[in-house]
């Protein structure tokens, strides 16, 4: 299993240290730091555990739902071309989770904000922040905001089309989870009609992805990383996947015929590129070639693309208690 109770213990603990002397650090000065409440990462990585991921993967409907969520993440399925953009850089599509879920907090988004968050990821410097954020305005994910009280420091907004094709995105992804998490029945249609609930499903989001990252960061073995901290590598490796037949286990053990020129021009990459791509895999012990256009997944591969799908599945349903938290506490305030 690609989870470990006993490491994922202690990596929390690597994070709860490091956020506090984040914070200390920044006491009394004007540069915000950023971190996750305590409530909130209790919340965030109470089920990230080997129980829970197996209790996903045994749901009657898990398996139906990996592949629905496999096939959002297919260029030439996916009816949003704004999300399809971000999708084919992983660091792209959390920049525009952290802005929608800044944006959406009192103290808006700002650059100073922005490097604070991504900062606490290990990306933060100020000429970063400003890279990036020149690069976000390029794209159209964001764009200065008119009007400002706080002459201090420029605001920014997340532009309407950007916050759209997000929303939609993630309405389809809590649609196809809420067959295997019971506990986000009707979640999907009340993001949709409800400009509020989004907003604070988004605020959840951004610090769950947040965690997760800090989470990441820690790790030391062989890891999805072959794939997504690459140019496009997240599409190149959903059509991989997509390309496996149906077979006892998904994806299937079984060897099956591929088309690198084919799934190449499918997620948009050149040959060549789709070809280093699959030897850096097989090296990292997730693929195996026989030389003859014959592919076949290995045990390895298989179980970090069922503990990515699970973890994601599980993600979810984590938002969701966020939000019930939060609004909770609010309720509990306003008493």
């Amino acid at each position: 299993m690609a989870i470990s109770d006993e490491k994922l213990a202690a990596k929390v603990e690597v994070i709860r240290r490091d956020q506090s002397l984040r914070l200390a650090r920044r006491a009394g000065a004007s540069v915000p730091a950023h971190v996750v409440n305590d409530e909130i990462l209790d919340l965030i990585v109470a089920p990230l555990n080997e129980a829970s991921l197996m209790r996903v993967w045994t749901e009657p409907g898990y398996r139906g739902a990996a592949i629905a969520l496999m096939e959002l993440g297919l260029p030439e399925r996916a009816e949003n071309s704004v999300v399809v953009h971000a999708l084919r850089d992983v660091t792209r599509f959390a920049a525009g989770i952290w802005t929608l879920g800044l944006y959406a907090q009192p103290g808006g988004l700002t650059i100073a904000r922005f490097n604070a968050l991504a900062e606490a990821v290990g990306y933060g410097s100020r000429t970063w922040s400003h890279a990036a954020f020149a690069y976000l305005r390029f794209i159209g994910y964001i764009e200065p905001e008119a009007s400002s009280d706080d002459r201090r420091e420029r605001r920014f907004r997340p532009t309407a089309r950007m916050r759209s094709a997000f929303r939609a995105h993630f309405i389809r992804q809590t649609a196809i989870i809420a067959s295997v998490q019971p506990e986000l029945e009707g979640y999907a249609e009340e993001l949709a009609r409800d400009d509020a609930a989004f907003d604070r499903f988004i605020i959840a989001t951004s610090d769950a992805q947040l965690t997760s990252a800090l989470v990441h960061r820690q790790n030391t073995d062989p890891t999805m990383d072959v794939f997504a901290k690459r140019r496009n590598g997240m599409p190149m490796f959903w059509q991989l996947i997509n390309a496996a037949p149906p077979g006892e286990e998904w994806p299937t053990a079984e060897w099956f015929p591929i088309s690198i020129s084919d799934l190449a021009r499918r997620c948009g990459s050149s040959r060549a590129h789709f070809q280093r791509m699959l030897r850096d895999a097989e090296g990292a012990g997730m693929v195996e070639t026989d030389g003859q256009g014959n592919l076949r997944i290995r045990r390895r591969m298989r179980i970090e693309i069922n503990s990515f799908t699970g973890l994601v599945i599980i993600g979810f349903g984590t938002v969701r208690r966020i939000v019930r938290w939060q609004e909770a506490a609010a309720s509990s305030r306003a008493a």
